[in-house]
């Protein structure tokens, strides 16, 4: 590509947002923030880039490759932020270090990750989530599920869906497999694509007892209600993935009833990030053919920073939400305020006495430009033609037109 072309094109998997937009992105931002406020979650800001090792602390190796790097004038590797959770992580073992007790923190914040674009799928977006940290009790896996159902429900999206399931139970049955390290690698890697005949081609190359080949092989299927968690305790005699089960099922019962009706129970559920350690999650939205939002508990990732603190979170894709959550409010519409150089000052004085009381104005700069549905004239002191539409009226006072301009209908 020519620098002409490229001039006049944005990067691969980045998206430009014009006003109606940006509007709505900002709108569903501001319910999602008042959301989070209510439930007692502060909201904090990390850099966007951080160094590239505090990054590497929540992806893991393999997954490196999804961090724009760069070097600093000091010659250390940058990376821009992969993901949110990371850089909290940081920050609550380094500004939180000497408080013990639970911190309810939230973002809404960009993500930048080297991914192959696509539907859903981009290099840059926008992501609002939460994270509790200093509990390990069972009740904050739960209340992190009911905010981000709570997301959905006063967002007006009504036909959404979670996933659950507990990390501790697939790995704990990958463990006592039999499988090498490189077979077991593979076949998280298909369940996280869903992609079952590599399951079955690497099993069958591995050629396992079939008790042990069938408990990996039910990681796939075992999904539904409460009764999978009792299929899943006769699979395996691992301490690790009964005691994965055990959680899994107080969570579950700790939700409320409308919401456990929305919930399928899935033990071959895995996630892409390495530091999820417990009851993960995702959630879907009907016709919509990804995850909107996804999250879980990640009890080692803070000890990574130096300050061991058990927490769980969530994070929620706002680009994915503006298919789903209609137009909050049209953008309001500026009045357009023209007039001669000699009434100057008279018109400045009445562009910021609309602006005061909440209208957006504009002064017209010259001929050439676009004039909007509502305009004021000034023909001469306190002479004000004002237009709504094909309503022309004429005005002889800044109350008056500021009435006009803010009573209902106007």
């Amino acid at each position: 590509m020519t620098k002409e072309e490229l001039l006049r094109q944005r990067p691969q998997g980045t998206k430009d947002y014009l006003s109606e937009e940006a509007a709505n992105m900002r709108n569903i931002e501001a319910q999602i923030r008042e959301i989070f406020r209510l439930w007692g979650y502060r909201e904090v800001i990390t850099p966007t880039f951080e160094y590239y090792e505090v990054l590497r602390q929540g992806l893991g190796s393999e997954s490196d490759q999804l961090i724009f790097r760069f070097f600093d004038r000091e010659g250390h590797i940058l990376g821009l932020r992969s993901d949110a959770t990371t850089p909290i992580a940081r920050l609550a073992a380094t500004r939180f270090a000497d408080k013990n007790g639970v911190q309810r923190l939230c973002y809404l914040t960009n993500i930048f990750r080297y991914v192959e674009p696509g539907k859903g799928r981009e290099r840059e977006f926008r992501q609002a989530g939460i994270e509790l940290i200093g509990s390990s009790a069972a009740q904050a896996d739960a209340e992190v599920i009911e905010l981000a159902a709570e997301v959905f429900k006063e967002l007006g999206i009504t036909s959404y869906r979670f996933d659950l399931g507990e990390v501790s139970f697939s790995l704990g049955v990958l463990a006592e497999s039999g499988l090498s390290t490189r077979e077991q690698r593979l076949i998280r890697g298909a369940l996280l694509e869903k992609d079952f005949v590599l399951i079955e081609e690497v099993l069958a190359e591995a050629r396992l007892p079939e008790q042990r080949r069938q408990a990996v092989e039910a990681l796939t299927r075992l999904r539904g209600g409460l009764e999978v968690i009792s299929q899943g305790r006769t699979l395996t005699e691992n301490q690790q993935a009964h005691q994965g089960l055990d959680r899994l099922e107080e969570v579950y019962n700790l939700l409320p009833e409308n919401l456990r009706s929305r919930v399928h129970l899935d033990l071959g559920l895995l996630k892409d990030l390495d530091y999820y350690t417990g009851v993960v999650f995702e959630g879907f939205v009907a016709d919509l053919g990804y995850t909107v939002c996804s999250g879980g508990r990640y009890d080692r990732l803070i000890g990574g920073f130096g300050v061991e603190r058990p927490a769980t979170g969530f994070a929620i894709g706002l680009e994915r939400l503006l298919e789903l959550v209609p137009v909050i409010q049209e953008e309001e519409k500026s009045v357009y305020l023209t007039a001669a150089v000699a009434w100057r000052c008279q018109a400045q004085e009445l562009a910021q006495n609309l602006r005061q009381a909440g209208v957006p104005t504009v002064i017209c700069t010259g001929a050439g430009e676009e004039l909007g549905e509502k305009q004021i004239f000034i023909a001469g002191p306190q002479e004000y033609q004002v237009t709504k539409g094909s309503l022309v009226t004429n005005l002889s006072s800044v109350p008056a037109i500021i009435q006009f301009f803010t009573q209902e209908g106007n």
